[in-house]
């Protein structure tokens, strides 16, 4: 993907169960509106910044997670790369 930024957040912390990680990753999937019906009480911050990416930019931005059970845990933020120049503010 050409035109994105990644932002990469990482910790070496104790990682997450595969089967944690895969049920967000399916989630970040799915539309915006798709998944209006599944949130999980312990995550509705990490659904609510994915939703937020989701909505106006679409797939494939927003959130993804990888981890690795004792020894990191990464999600990554894709957003498009937007020219902000004063001449496209003023449209």
């Amino acid at each position: 993907m050409k035109h994105c930024i990644r932002i990469s957040i990482f910790d070496n912390g104790a990682g997450i169960p595969p089967e944690v990680v895969e049920k967000y990753n399916q989630l970040f999937l799915q539309s915006a509106d798709e998944n209006e019906d599944k949130i999980y009480p312990s995550s509705i911050g990490i659904q609510n910044v994915h939703k937020k990416i989701m909505l106006p930019y679409g797939q494939p931005f927003g959130l993804h997670m990888e981890s690795v059970l004792g020894a990191y845990t990464r999600v990554d933020i894709l957003l498009p790369l937007v020219d902000k120049t004063p001449e496209t503010l003023e449209s």
